[in-house]
């Protein structure tokens, strides 16, 4: 956009004399100063973190209803006209802000969630107070579990606790809040 206005500024000067061209060079220059307003907005809802929770507070910012299946479709100028987007745009680049971490955190937990997945846990049956472990013998451990009280049987998990620790701060490592 700056080198935009440099050219309309030398163009200016070259068509000093001319009305008709000058006419032109003002009426381009109004809209590159109205598009230098919109370009911020634009950006902030343009963002793939936008999810509706977050158009929903746009709304309330902007104390209107926005219907985001309508955002697709809308042009610039229409878009200008209907929502006071510029005037609340403080708000829109808190709000777009907002949705880009808590994106960022949604990914890093679904990384989290892909590699947790591949983790082994190993389930025991212990009987009792815990000192009868029937471990991983799935027969006795059900034939077992068929004689005995109900109350007395709890099942335990090996999650190999030092692995996903070191996942988890892996993780919290790469977001940034």
């Amino acid at each position: 956009l700056s080198s935009c206005t440099d050219t309309m500024q030398r163009l200016e000067d070259i068509f000093a004399s001319q009305p008709k061209p000058r006419e032109v060079l003002h009426s381009l220059s109004s809209e590159l100063t109205e598009l230098r307003e919109l370009v911020p907005v634009i950006v902030s809802l343009r963002n793939p973190g936008l999810r509706e929770r977050h158009w929903q507070r746009i709304g309330e910012a902007i104390g209107q209803t926005i219907h985001t299946g309508q955002m697709k479709d809308i042009s610039l100028s229409t878009m200008n006209e209907r929502y006071p987007f510029v005037q609340h745009l403080q708000a829109i680049e808190e709000i777009s802000e907002t949705a880009a971490r808590e994106m960022l955190i949604e990914d890093e937990l679904r990384r989290m969630h892909e590699q947790w997945v591949k983790q082994p846990i190993i389930v025991r049956l212990l009987v009792g107070d815990g000192s009868q472990n029937l471990g991983d013998d799935q027969e006795a451990a059900e034939g077992y579990n068929e004689s005995m009280d109900q109350d007395n049987v709890a099942f335990t998990a090996d999650f190999r606790h030092a692995e996903v620790w070191e996942l988890i701060t892996e993780q919290m490592g790469k977001v940034k809040l």
